[in-house]
């Protein structure tokens, strides 16, 4: 007997050190498993996804159509204006602006400020409803003293902002929307008018972008070009 001992103990060894086969049910269940989702494309290196911006400042000129008599004046307008933005609570914003308008006719000049506040909403991806509404300081000055005053009005504008295509860092946005303005005494237009404009953005190094558009108000219309920085 005392020669099974050896192959006992080597029987024993080799069984303890052999490790227990797991229970067919857990292998299954660890098989069922599904397996890490491959990361989105939003989640790339270098992809930002989109989002409107609110905050921003914006300078840009203004062409009035030469073909057009401005307000039955034939001459020649053109305006240059400054615009900023500050967006509240991801669905509020407030801007201020400056607007300064030349004409040739009895060497005449109109500054316009500019005071509002608005309000978006996210209709759904990459598309925004915007509305607001502003008010106007105008002080026209001119040779004429029939013409030398100032006065207030409003304006409401009621568009909307889409972004079709994006990329990293940039995109291109189709804005447009309607207008109506109230103010009297303007030398470039009647004092209450109603208009509509549609143009398009260029965004790119996600704080720049540039934009053109073409506006009509009543007998008027004309191309606005401009540059922003958002935040």
């Amino acid at each position: 007997m005392l020669h099974l001992l050896p192959s006992l103990t080597l029987a024993t060894l080799a069984g303890a050190t052999t490790a227990p086969e797991a229970p067919p049910s857990l292998t299954a269940e660890l098989a069922a498993l599904p397996a890490a989702p491959a990361a989105a494309p939003q989640e790339e290196e270098g992809y930002q996804p989109w989002d409107f911006s609110y905050t921003f400042i914006e300078l840009g000129i203004n062409w009035y159509n030469p073909d057009v008599d401005v307000d039955d004046f034939d001459d020649e307008v053109d305006s240059y204006y400054g615009l900023a933005s500050l967006g509240l609570f991801d669905f509020l914003y407030v801007f201020a602006g400056y607007e300064n308008q030349d004409f040739e006719f009895a060497d005449s000049a109109t500054d316009i400020w500019t005071l509002g506040v608005g309000a978006h909403l996210d209709l759904i991806n990459r598309l925004d409803l915007t509305g607001d509404i502003a008010w106007l300081y105008s002080d026209l000055s001119s040779d004429l003293d029939e013409l030398d005053d100032s006065n207030s009005g409003y304006k409401i504008r009621i568009g909307g902002r889409w972004m079709p295509i994006d990329w990293s860092r940039g995109g291109l946005e189709v804005t447009g929307g309607v207008t109506y303005r109230d103010l009297e005494n303007q030398i470039a237009s009647d004092d209450e008018l109603f208009g509509w404009d549609l143009g398009a953005r260029i965004h790119f190094l996600k704080l720049f972008s540039l934009a053109g558009s073409y506006w009509m108000m009543e007998d008027d219309d004309g191309v606005v070009a401009n540059l922003r920085v958002s935040f």
